[in-house]
Formats: C-alpha cells, sequence, structure tokens
C-alpha cells in the first residue's frame, strides 16, 4: 500500500506543474500577435507544449510574435516534455 501511495505522490507533484503550464499558456496565446496564435490555434491540450519545447524563438525581441514565443518558449514547463 505504501508503494502505491508514494507513486500516487510521485505523479501528482509531476501533474501540477503541467497544469499551470497549461493554464499560464492559453490566456498567452489568446492576445498574442496573429501569427503566433495561428500557428497554435487549435492544437489539442498538450501540443502547443510540445510545439513550445521545440521551437527556436529568435532573438529580435523587438518583434511581438518573437517576444511573445520566447515568453511561452521560456514558461516553467513548456521545455521539459
Amino acid at each position: 500500500m505504501e508503494a502505491i501511495r508514494a507513486v500516487r505522490v510521485v505523479r501528482r507533484s509531476a501533474v501540477k506543474p503541467r497544469t499551470q503550464t497549461i493554464n499560464e499558456i492559453r490566456p498567452l496565446i489568446v492576445t498574442a500577435p496573429g501569427e503566433v496564435r495561428e500557428k497554435l490555434r487549435g492544437l489539442a491540450t498538450a501540443d502547443p507544449i510540445r510545439h513550445l519545447a521545440r521551437s527556436r524563438p529568435g532573438t529580435d525581441i523587438a518583434s511581438l510574435a518573437c517576444a511573445a514565443m520566447s515568453a511561452l518558449h521560456r514558461l516553467p514547463g513548456a521545455t521539459s516534455v
């Protein structure tokens, strides 16, 4: 019984940050520039995280799209899939 309880604690501690990241990504996508929204719109719940983990946002932070992608990419959990 203790082994099952330990596994559940570990799973719960892994799920919470992922859920928090998903909840933080959604509003950032809604307010992001159109080109970023189009890339991420319509993806299933975990797909934006995978997409962001693979993304290379660039370095031109003067660009709104680049700044938005950079912010999304740097969210905790968005780079560890």
